[in-house]
This record gives C-alpha cells, structure tokens and sequence, in this order.
C-alpha cells in the first residue's frame, strides 16, 4: 500500500516537473521586461506593477482555474465550463440571454467555500442568471505574495472566458457581474481593465468585497480595483485597518460600522486566533448575502452619505431621502447615478446583520452643571417591541447643546411609544439636566418628542413619546 501511494506521489511528482517545464518552454522571460504566456499575454513588473516581493503570475496549467455553472433548472449541481470547449458549453444549460454573475474568492480559499455556495443559492431565488463560481484555489495558495501575482493571471482568464462566451452566444461584456472577494476583488477589476482596453464596452458590474490590502492599498488605478474597471463599481469594507483595503476603490464604497472592527466579532483572543484575525474581512461575504435576501425587505441595509464615521455616529448624514441612501450590497445597482462616495451604516451584531437606523437627539438644559461626560443608554419602545438596550459611546454633552445619535436596531418598532433614557455616571453625584429627546427613523420624515424637563442620574427616566417636533 506504501508502494502504491509513493508510486502515485512519484508521478505527480513527474507531471508538475512536466508541466512547468512546458511552460516554461512556451513562455518568453526577461528579468527587465517580464513574462509572456501565449493567449493570456504579457506580465511585466515595471511600474505600476513595481512591487519588489511580488514575483511573475504562474503559468494557467499550474494556477488550473475551473469554472462551475450555475442555473436556476440546476441550482445545486455544476457543469464544468471553460473557454474552448463548444460542446461542454451547448450541455451545460448557459443561456446568453441572460445576465452572467461570476464570484471570485480569495486568499487560502477554493470555489466550493460555504460563503460562495450560499451566495450561489441566494442569487439564483433572486434572479434567473448564469451565476459561476470561479474557483482558482491552485493560484490561491500560501505564499500571498504568489498568490498575490496570480490575480492578474486569473483575470486574464476570466477575461478569455468572457471573451468565449460573448462569441458562443452573442452577449456583450455590459451583461457580466463579477462579486470578487478580498484577493478576488482585485482579479474583477483585471477583467474589467482588459474588457475595457479591448475596444468593447465595459463589464457592467463589479462588486468589491473588502478587497485586500497588502500590495494594493493606495497603489495605482491599473494595480487595483477601481472605479473606472466597470459601468459600476460598488465596494465594501470591512477590515481597513488589517486585511482590507481602506482604498476608496468604486463609484460607491461602503463602510460599515466603520469599515473596522465589526458589531459581534470577538475583540480578544477567546475564540482562538484565527477567528480574531478574519472575523472583520470574513463579514463582508456575509453582508453581501444577506443583502441579496435582504432586497425587497423592511430591512434593506440602507446606507447613508457622509464623510466619516464619527459624523455619521453623531447624527449629521441623517437628512437624505430615502432614493438617495443606497444599499450595501446586491441592491446597490439601484443607486447607479444617484450615489457617490462614501457611505456608512450600522450592523447587527449577528445574523440577521442588517440593522435600521433611528437618529436619538437629546436637548440638554442651560445652567451650571446640566451637561454631563457619559455613555448614554437608551430603549426605545415602538408598537411592534422594543430596541433593547442601546449604549450610545460616552461624549462630553455640554449644556444648552442638541446632540444627536445614530442608533442600530433590529427591527422597524413601528409607532414609537416611549422612551427610558439613563447614562452610566457616578450614582447621586453625576446628574444631566435632559429636557427631551427627539427620535427619527430612517427614511421617514415622521419625529416623535419626550418631554424630560428633569435632572437624571445613572437611574435614569422613561417619558412617554409624542409624534411630531414638539416644544417642551
């Protein structure tokens, strides 16, 4: 039995030697000018692609990306498809006329990964499309900085296979949708810059799941995904202080909770290492899949426009109608046009992830000593629950001042009926003088007041909330 399996091991051994050295053979290098690779062209290292630690992509044998196909008449099993095959093609059920949705994974991942799987099904319940999974794990692998070089290998082979399929079907690149996650964002928009520098018209989409950082952050338009790589470019963020990339890199770039440390994910190490790592970067395929169910809901994951998180946070983007807040994620196409940017919204802290926002206002009297240094907690009580309780993050609230809050809760609490409002000062000693609290929700232009008029302790007050501005 040992005989057998180094027997095996021996052989492939042999064919990988085999392999690399046809492709070696095939392929034209030179230290100054790069390496070339007949049909997926040239790949230089020269600036913008100046990066010391990152070596030449690996030939497409040894990289061996697949394509697994999707449809809604099969949704759980795949036709293997590629870019020379007319007969695989014509079996596999792929329908030209339809749009094209292809998910890129990352870094150490392949193309069976749960998020890409669940992804697959969301979107196909949603729309009747080709969807394919793009799975290109040989290329993937450890080190990074390979792994790095290979994107761009891998983005000339989609862009083949795009080529492949327009020509078999008459479609236009206009009709293809590219989701890349970290590494695989960058990959989208590789295809998309060789679509657009053919001479056709652009992809149409490209969805950027925070994309990775290393070796991409703030590096040249033709290094990274960027705005100018599709007809729309929609990129979300999740990890930009480690693994993503903070770069503003679409037409529409999402933050959500910030774009670093997101509700939920552990802060210490007690769920192991790893989970400390990735949870931030992992988050965001789990966003976009639940935006795609999320598309038609109470809960749409609208985002709002602002130029950072800590305004945002304090109430000052709150004034956008409702057509104009996009949504992260699947549902952000309907903003093509309209939004532009950067914008944020809160999260659940676990799934379901999408939260609603109300914007909480708390008047603070005049005089000595009626403003306070707390965190503020707060239950907002609506005809359909309550919020539960929401601890707003300690700020110096001055006297004769309105500060307001953005916060996140889980469901739409329907017609508001009161409010209990307490701060975590120093019992008896710290007291705010409040005199209301004036609360919005999101996408409506409907307020309701609570009359306080009363010094509040860290024992707090409830007030019943009227609809409307009121005076108190």
């Amino acid at each position: 039995m040992w005989t057998a399996t180094l027997g095996r091991e021996r052989v492939s051994i042999m064919f990988t030697g085999i392999l690399v050295y046809l492709s070696i053979l095939f392929a034209s290098c030179s230290a100054d000018r790069g390496i070339c690779y007949p049909k997926y062209g040239c790949f230089h290292n020269d600036a913008p692609f100046k990066r010391p630690l990152v070596p030449f992509p690996n030939p497409a044998d040894l990289i061996g990306t697949k394509y697994r196909l999707y449809t809604r008449a099969s949704p759980l099993k795949s036709s293997i498809i590629d870019d020379t095959d007319d007969a695989k093609l014509l079996k596999s059920g792929y329908d030209g006329q339809k749009r094209t949705i292809l998910i890129v994974h990352g870094f150490v991942e392949h193309g069976q990964i749960p998020w890409m799987n669940r992804i697959r099904q969301a979107l196909l319940q949603k729309e009747d499309a080709n969807v394919i999974q793009v799975d290109w794990y040989k290329g993937a692998k450890i080190p990074y900085e390979t792994a790095t070089a290979n994107t761009r290998m891998v983005g000339a082979q989609i862009f083949e296979l795009i080529n492949f399929l327009n020509n078999r079907t008459d479609n236009t690149p206009s009709s293809f949708y590219i989701v890349g996650f970290s590494l695989g964002a960058h990959i989208a928009g590789y295809v998309g810059r060789r679509i657009k520098d053919s001479g056709s018209i652009k992809l149409g989409r490209i969805t950027g799941l925070d994309p990775a950082s290393v070796f991409f952050v703030e590096e040249h338009r033709d290094v990274r995904l960027d705005p100018t790589d599709a007809d729309f470019v929609d990129v979300m963020h999740t990890d930009i202080d480690f693994l993503g990339s903070y770069t503003q890199s679409g037409h529409v770039d999402f933050y959500p909770n910030g774009g670093l440390d997101q509700r939920g994910c552990p802060t210490g190490l007690k769920n192991g290492p790893i989970d400390y790592i990735i949870c931030d970067h992992m988050r965001a395929p789990e966003y976009y899949h639940q935006s795609v169910l999320a598309v038609g809901s109470r809960c749409p994951m609208r985002a709002f426009p602002c130029k950072s998180m800590y305004d945002f946070e304090r109430g000052y983007c709150f004034k956008c109608q409702s057509e104009e807040c996009p949504t992260m994620g699947y549902g952000a196409e309907a903003a093509r046009g309209k939004a532009l940017g950067k914008h944020y919204l809160y999260t659940n802290e676990k799934s379901p992830f999408c939260s609603l926002h109300y914007q909480v206002a708390f008047k603070t009297g005049h005089g000595w000593f009626a403003g306070i240094s707390a965190a503020i907690h707060i239950n907002i009580y609506g005809s359909n629950g309550n919020s539960g309780i929401i601890r707003l993050k300690t700020r110096d609230i001055n006297d004769g001042t309105v500060e307001a809050f953005i916060a996140p809760v889980s469901q739409d609490l329907g017609v508001l009926t009161k409010v209990d409002v307490r701060h975590n000062g120093i019992p008896i000693i710290q007291k705010w003088y409040l005199e209301k609290v004036v609360i919005k929700f999101e996408g409506s232009n409907i307020a309701y007041t609570a009359c306080f008029n009363a010094w509040l302790n860290s024992a707090g007050g409830v007030r019943k909330l009227k609809q409307g501005e009121l005076p108190c």
